[in-house]
């Protein structure tokens, strides 16, 4: 039998087939070349056994001397049986898929290993803080559920991995940035003109606005190791960021950088307190222009306060304790802002006043920084000293009211001091006129430094009909650090306020 052609195509075939097992097991070679193998070498039995009519002849003696590579066989089929569990069926639909787009298709139990260590990642979860000047800006929570295209597959004849790729997260940082995250924006001044009230203003596309920036590249490996020490909670360091102003006007109208921002919060105002703050800052205040040189009036901005005008009735102040419905109530709101403004950028104060009576409308941001307006007689005023126009813009987010001044920097730097009140004063804070603080009193100090190294310093004071206990002890239990004065500017209120 050995000599007869049916043996010599039988061995050739069961040789084949033994070499290809054998790159089977040294490369991981594809599952249905196996199962081809097989398929041919039982066609070639059937063949040459009809042709012979001696198979159960030859098949003896070729079982029988070809016994290993029979057993290789046997071997072979046992090994392509895999359990019928979910995880493993898993396995073979991504091998499916990996075997498409790569055409490198690793073992089902090692593919089962990786989609089970790629369950595990999926439970990691670390709770995020946004922090800016020791505050937490928002919460966020970091998980692989909802940043899947931080895990990076990979995927070799013998080898499969999910893992967390630092770079994946920088790049995903980088283009989509953080939910609830708002990032600064800017605005471009298309053009300038005189209002109906002699008053200059800019033309721009929308509003610049303050936001948050961070270091995506830092943020990515603090992330990566977080997760792969298997933390819980990550704080991250962001920075609040101004808004930016591009002129594209063609005029000199100077650096337009950032020189100081006024805020301030009008929660719990009814709704036509709302409505007219909001017209204020977007219609009234935005985009005032304020040549070098120039006096800026916030009452000139307004034109005619009248319901034909679009303004609504809110309780305004009079005759100092007096709360009586009038058209335009809450625009003190906006003249507030801008007064915050004004100080933080420490420009000549003209006229100002506070209001007669304490308003929590105004303890946000800064208590006791206030100021009333009325059309015609109490006003709000500036004067440009940079020499260079000044921008003004502003915008409301919520309750939450902006003003921000844009111009060229000449060097000077402000800081504010306080709250002073009768029973936290130092004994150095006086008026002009030598008196101490009142009971009913609320300072500040307003330190200016200029480019040479001097410092002015002025006492702002609010006089009140009265303070809340509440806000007195809330704010004599705080430390204040005193600063060394060397020149003293008061800015005090009448008695009485015709006030909003």
């Amino acid at each position: 039998m050995e000599g007869t052609p049916v043996n010599f195509a039988l061995n050739n075939i069961c040789f084949f087939y033994e070499k290809c097992y054998n790159i089977h097991q040294m490369h991981q070679t594809h599952k249905h070349l196996h199962l081809a193998g097989l398929l041919i070498l039982f066609l070639h039995l059937a063949v040459f056994a009809g042709v012979r009519g001696d198979v159960a002849q030859n098949a003896a003696v070729v079982s029988e001397k070809n016994a290993p590579s029979m057993q290789l066989l046997g071997a072979v089929a046992k090994a392509e049986k895999t359990p019928d569990t979910p995880l493993f069926r898993q396995a073979k639909r991504l091998q499916k898929r990996v075997r498409n787009l790569t055409h490198v298709t690793p073992s089902l139990s090692v593919l089962a290993k990786a989609i089970t260590e790629r369950k595990e990642l999926f439970t990691k979860t670390l709770s995020g803080a946004l922090v800016a000047d020791g505050h937490t800006v928002t919460p966020w929570m970091i998980t692989l559920h909802r940043y899947p295209t931080w895990i990076e597959p990979k995927f070799s004849m013998g080898s499969a991995s999910f893992r967390i790729d630092e770079d994946r997260i920088r790049s995903h940082l980088e283009t989509n940035g953080i939910d609830g995250l708002t990032a600064p924006t800017s605005a471009t001044i298309l053009s300038t003109f005189e209002d109906d009230r002699k008053v200059q203003r800019a033309e721009t596309d929308e509003v610049a606005k303050a936001g948050y920036t961070f270091d995506a590249e830092a943020f990515a490996s603090a992330i990566k190791e977080s997760f792969d020490a298997n933390a819980t909670e990550i704080s991250l360091a962001v920075t609040r960021t101004a808004g930016t102003i591009v002129n594209a006007t063609g005029l000199d109208l100077g650096e337009l950088t950032l020189l100081a921002e006024g805020r301030s919060n009008f929660a719990g105002s009814v709704p036509g307190r709302i409505a007219n703050v909001r017209k204020g800052l977007k219609e009234r205040v935005n985009n005032v222009l304020v040549p070098a040189g120039e006096t800026f009036s916030f009452n000139s901005t307004l034109g005619a306060v009248t319901s034909r005008n679009g303004w609504f009735e809110a309780l305004g102040i009079f005759n100092g304790d007096q709360l009586i419905p009038v058209t335009g109530g809450g625009i003190c709101q906006v003249a507030t802002t801008v007064y915050r403004a004004i100080l933080n950028a420490g420009l000549p104060l003209g006229k100002r006043k506070a209001h007669s009576l304490y308003v929590l409308y105004y303890e946000k941001y800064g208590v006791g920084l206030d100021a009333t307006v009325y059309p015609g007689q109490q006003d709000l005023t500036f004067v440009n000293d940079t020499g260079n126009p000044i921008l003004i813009q502003s915008h409301f987010d919520g309750f939450e009211a902006y003003v921000t001044m844009y111009g060229t920097p000449d060097g000077r730097a402000v800081s504010l001091e306080g709250p002073y009140f009768a029973a936290n004063a130092p004994e150095d804070l006086r008026t002009n006129s030598e008196r101490t603080i009142k009971k009913n009193e609320i300072a500040w100090k307003q330190h200016i430094t200029a480019p040479d190294g001097t410092v002015q310093t002025h006492t702002l004071f609010s006089r009140y009909k009265s303070i809340p206990k509440s806000i007195v002890k809330k704010y004599t239990e705080q430390t204040v650090v005193t600063v060394p004065t060397e020149k003293t500017h008061t800015a005090a209120p009448d008695e009485v306020s015709m006030a909003r």
